[in-house]
């Protein structure tokens, strides 16, 4: 997961990769494996990532770690 900053805002990108780059920080739970760019973890820092599935789709949303 990588992001971009734009004014106020943050834009972050998903896409599948084999293995974290040397940099990434890399987070495991529940059997689930992300990777994340430096720059994005800080941004993501008090965040919980949140999935859930849809028949073939899947959709993520960051959580305050305060409401999980």
């Amino acid at each position: 997961m990588t992001a971009e900053r734009a004014g106020g805002k943050a834009t972050f990108k998903l896409r599948v990769v084999p293995l974290p780059a040397e940099d990434d920080a890399v987070i495991e739970e529940h059997g689930a494996r992300v990777f994340v760019e430096a720059n994005a973890a800080i941004l993501l820092d008090d965040k919980v990532l949140d999935a859930t599935t849809d028949q073939d789709q899947v959709a993520f949303t960051f959580v305050d770690q305060s409401v999980s």
